[in-house]
C-alpha cells in the first residue's frame, strides 16, 4: 500500500518530473493482484490522492515534436493508474450514482482511446472494458448521458479494430452506433448531436480517408493527389485515428470496405445541420471520395449519384471529380468542354487545381485540350504584367511552360511547334518579362540534352550538336558554370566529329573559361550533375570522364587540323599541367597520326618522370610508334630521334655503372634500336659502338671471366644483331 501511496504523492507534490512506466504499472498490477493491500481507513485518502493526481495529469499537454508518443505514454500510465486506484478504492460500482458512473466510464474511455494512439491494443481493450462495465451498471441507460457515452465508446472501438487491422470490427461497431442513432429517433432526431458527428467526421471518414491513401494505386484517372482536392473538410481528429503506419499498412480491405465506412458515416450524419457550413463541406467531401472510390471499382451509376447529392456549392474538387466521370461514361468531348468552360470562368482558380486539370485532361489522352488549358491560364498569367523571380505567378507560369513543352515533344510530337515555344519562353526571359525558375531552366536543358543524346545514337550529328546548343541556351540563364563547362566541352567534342574546327575552338575555349568560373564541387553538385548529363553517353571514355581533358583535347585535335603546331603545343602543355593519364595525351593527336607532336609530348613526359622506370613506357611507345618505316622514311627530325636514343644510353650507362646489368641491357638495347631508325644517326650509331666497347672494357676489368659478365655480353650482342637485322628486313621490304 505504501508503494501505491508513495507513487501517488510523486504525482502530486512534482507532476512536471516524468515518472518511469515501470513504477506505474508495477503499483497497477499490485492492486490487480491484490485489491486488499488498501486499507479500509486509508480508502478515502487514497481516492482523494488518485483524484488530485488524475486531475493534474489531465493540465499537462503533451507537444508535437519527435517526442510525443513517449510523453503521451507515460501521461497514459499515469492516468490509467489514478483511474485504478480510483476503481480499487470502490470495488463495488453499484454504490456510486449515474453521474459518478458516466465521469469514469468517460475517462476510461477516453484512457482506452490513448492506448489506441500509442499502440497498445491490449491497454486499450482493458480500458474500454472498464468504461463499458460502468455504463451497464447505470440505472437509467437510455439517458442521453449514457448514450453519447456508449457511442463516443463505440467509436474509439472502432479504431481500436482499426490498429489492429480487423474491418470488420470497424464496420460492425459504426453499425451498431448507427442501430443505436436509429432506436433514438433516426437521422432526423437532434438528439446526440455531437457523437453522431465525431463517430461521422471522426471516425467513418477519417478512416475512409486513410484507407483511400493506403490503396491508391496510381488508379486516380489523373487527378492527382485526389485527398488534396477532396479533403475532408472537418478539422480535428486527427489523432484520434490512432495506431501506426506499420499496422495501417497490413490492413486487410477493399475498397468497397471503404464506401461502406462513408455511408455508415452518412447515415450517423443524416440532416444534422444541413445549413451550417462546416457540416455541409463534411458531407460534400464524403460524397466526393464515395464518387471517387465507385468510378476506381467502375461504378459510374453510383459514382454520379454521389455526385447528385452534392450541395449547391460546387467547388473545385468536385468540377474535377465530375469531368473525370465524364472521361469514364466515354464523353470525352463533353469532358473537355465542360472542363474548359470551368477553367474560363473561374479567375482564382488555384494553381494546383488548375494543374490537377492539366494531368486529368492529359491522362485522358485529351492533348489538345491540355494546351488549350495552358494557353489559358498563361494568358491569364500575362494579363498579371511582370511578376518577380520566385512569386508565385513565376513558379505557376515555368510549370506550366514545362509541361507544354513536354506534351509538344512526347505526347503530341510537333518539332515546330516545341522550337517556337522555346523561343517564345526563353525570349520571355531574357526580356525579364516572364523569368522562369532556374529549376524549369535544368528542366528544359535536360529535355533537349536528352534529345540531343537520342540524335547522336542514331549518328545524326548535325541534331545532335543543335539540340545540345539549346540546351546550352537555358543552361546559360542559371548560376551552374559546372554543368555549363561540361555542356560547352561535349559541344566542342561535336562539332570536332563534323569537322567544323574553327566552332570546336570555339566552344572549347569557352568551356576552358567556364571551369575556372567553377567553384570547388560538392557531393550534392556531383548527384545533381545527373540532371542535365555530363557527356559521357556522348564522348565516350576519351576524356577518362575528364570533361576539362576533353576540352584541351579538342583544341590540340582542332588547332592540328588548322596546321597550328605551336597553338596545338600550348595546349600540350595546359594538359600537362593537370598530370593526366598519358593515354589522354596521345589520343588527342591519334587520328590522324601527328607523329612529331606525339614526340613532342613523349618527350614532355620523359623530362617530368621521376625515375627511370616511369620513363621507359613513353620510350617503348616511341620505338612502336616507329618500327613501321624503315630508315629512309622516319616520320621525326634527327634531332628528336637523337635525343630519344641519348635519354635511352644515358639511362642504360647509369643503371650499368650501379652494377644493374638487366635493366642497363634493357636501357642500351632500346638506344641501338633507335639508331637504326634513320640513315642520318649513322654518326651516332659508331659513337654507340664505341661507347659499348668502353663498356665491355670495364666489365671485363672488373668481373673479368665472371659467369654473370659473360652472359650479358652474349645477350647484348643478341639484341644488337636482332635491331640491325629488323632494319635489314625493313630496307628490303621497303625497296
Amino acid at each position: 500500500m505504501s508503494v501505491v501511496l508513495d507513487v501517488l504523492r510523486e504525482l502530486i507534490c512534482d507532476p512536471a518530473v516524468p515518472i518511469d512506466p515501470d513504477r506505474l504499472y508495477a503499483a497497477r498490477r499490485a492492486l490487480h493482484d491484490d485489491p486488499s493491500v488498501l486499507k479500509t481507513s486509508d480508502i478515502e485518502l487514497l481516492a482523494s490522492e488518485a483524484h488530485a493526481a488524475f486531475n493534474a495529469s489531465l493540465q499537462k499537454r503533451e507537444g508535437g515534436d519527435a517526442d510525443e508518443v513517449k510523453r503521451l505514454t507515460v501521461a497514459t500510465h499515469v492516468r490509467t493508474f489514478c483511474l485504478s486506484v480510483i476503481s480499487a478504492s470502490t470495488p463495488d460500482v453499484r454504490v456510486l450514482n449515474d453521474l459518478e458512473l458516466t465521469q469514469r466510464a468517460r475517462h476510461w474511455s477516453r484512457v482506452g482511446l490513448q492506448w489506441v494512439m500509442c499502440n497498445n491494443a491490449l491497454e486499450a481493450e482493458g480500458a474500454l472494458d472498464e468504461a463499458a462495465r460502468l455504463l451497464r451498471a447505470t440505472t437509467e441507460p437510455e439517458s442521453i448521458e449514457v448514450l453519447e457515452i456508449e457511442l463516443q465508446l463505440l467509436g474509439f472501438r472502432a479504431h481500436l479494430g482499426w490498429s489492429r487491422g480487423q474491418m470488420r470490427q470497424v464496420k460492425r461497431h459504426l453499425e451498431d452506433a448507427h442501430a443505436l442513432v436509429e432506436r433514438r429517433g433516426g437521422s432526423c432526431s437532434f438528439l446526440l448531436v455531437g457523437p453522431r458527428r465525431y463517430l461521422a467526421e471522426h471516425v467513418a471518414f477519417i478512416l475512409a480517408h486513410r484507407g483511400f491513401e493506403l490503396l491508391d494505386d496510381g488508379n486516380s484517372g489523373g487527378l492527382s493527389n485526389p485527398l488534396g482536392s477532396l479533403g475532408s473538410g472537418g478539422g480535428g481528429g486527427g489523432a484520434a485515428a490512432g495506431g501506426s503506419s506499420a499496422v495501417e499498412r497490413t490492413t486487410p480491405f477493399e475498397r468497397h470496405d471503404l464506401i461502406r465506412l462513408l455511408d455508415l458515416g452518412l447515415a450517423l450524419l443524416g440532416d444534422l445541420g444541413s445549413e451550417i457550413d462546416d457540416v455541409r463541406r463534411l458531407r460534400d467531401s464524403a460524397l466526393r471520395l464515395r464518387a471517387l472510390l465507385c468510378i476506381q471499382e467502375n461504378e459510374i451509376d453510383l459514382a454520379a449519384h454521389a455526385l447528385r447529392q452534392h450541395s449547391a456549392s460546387k467547388t473545385d474538387a468536385f468540377s474535377l471529380l465530375n469531368t473525370l466521370l465524364l472521361f469514364r461514361c466515354n464523353q470525352p468531348a463533353e469532358a473537355q468542354a465542360h472542363a474548359l468552360d470551368w477553367l474560363r470562368s473561374s479567375e482564382h482558380m488555384p494553381g494546383a487545381t488548375a494543374t490537377t486539370l492539366i494531368d486529368l485532361f492529359v491522362a485522358n489522352d485529351a492533348i489538345s485540350a491540355a494546351l488549350s488549358a495552358i494557353g489559358v491560364l498563361t494568358e491569364r498569367l500575362a494579363q498579371r504584367g511582370e511578376w518577380a523571380a520566385g512569386s508565385d505567378e513565376g513558379l505557376e507560369y515555368a510549370e506550366l511552360q514545362e509541361i507544354k513543352f513536354r506534351l509538344l515533344t512526347e505526347r503530341a510530337p510537333d518539332s515546330a511547334a516545341a522550337a517556337e515555344h522555346l523561343e517564345t519562353i526563353l525570349d520571355g526571359h531574357c526580356s525579364g518579362r516572364r523569368l522562369l525558375e532556374e529549376a524549369t531552366l535544368f528542366a528544359l536543358a535536360s529535355k533537349l540534352w536528352a534529345a540531343g543524346v537520342s540524335h547522336y545514337q542514331m549518328g545524326d550529328l548535325f541534331r545532335t550538336t543543335s539540340s545540345f546548343e539549346d540546351a546550352y541556351r537555358f543552361l546559360e540563364h542559371t548560376r551552374d558554370r559546372r554543368r555549363q563547362h561540361r555542356v560547352q566541352a561535349t559541344i566542342a567534342h561535336c562539332y570536332l566529329l563534323q569537322e567544323r574546327t574553327d566552332q570546336a575552338i570555339d566552344r572549347a575555349s569557352v568551356a576552358m573559361r567556364l571551369y575556372g568560373e567553377c567553384t570547388p564541387e560538392s557531393a550534392d553538385d556531383v548527384h545533381a550533375r545527373a540532371v542535365v548529363g555530363d557527356g559521357l553517353s556522348v564522348v565516350g571514355s576519351e576524356s577518362g570522364g575528364d570533361l576539362r581533358s576533353l576540352a584541351l583535347i579538342v583544341l590540340v585535335k582542332a588547332r592540328l587540323k588548322q596546321g597550328d603546331t605551336t597553338g596545338a603545343r600550348a595546349q600540350v602543355e595546359t594538359l600537362l599541367q593537370t598530370k593526366p593519364k598519358d593515354t589522354l595525351l596521345l589520343a588527342s593527336m591519334a587520328e590522324p597520326k601527328h607523329y612529331a607532336q606525339i614526340v613532342y609530348v613523349l618527350k614532355r613526359l620523359i623530362k617530368l618522370a621521376e625515375r627511370r622506370a616511369l620513363a621507359w613506357p613513353y620510350l617503348e611507345v616511341a620505338k612502336e610508334l616507329l618500327e613501321g618505316f624503315s630508315d629512309a622514311n622516319c616520320p621525326i627530325s634527327p634531332d628528336d630521334l637523337g635525343w630519344l636514343l641519348s635519354e635511352s644510353w644515358n639511362k642504360g650507362v647509369a643503371c650499368f655503372q650501379e652494377e644493374q646489368l638487366e635493366e642497363a641491357e634493357r636501357w642500351m638495347a632500346l638506344a641501338f634500336s633507335f639508331s637504326t631508325f634513320s640513315a642520318a644517326l649513322a654518326g651516332s650509331r659508331e659513337e654507340l659502338d664505341e661507347q659499348y666497347q668502353v663498356c665491355l672494357k670495364q666489365l671485363h676489368q672488373h668481373g673479368a671471366g665472371s659467369r654473370r659478365s659473360t652472359e650479358w655480353q652474349g645477350r647484348m650482342g643478341k639484341r644488337i644483331l636482332e635491331a640491325d637485322n629488323a632494319m635489314a628486313r625493313k630496307r628490303i621490304a621497303f625497296g
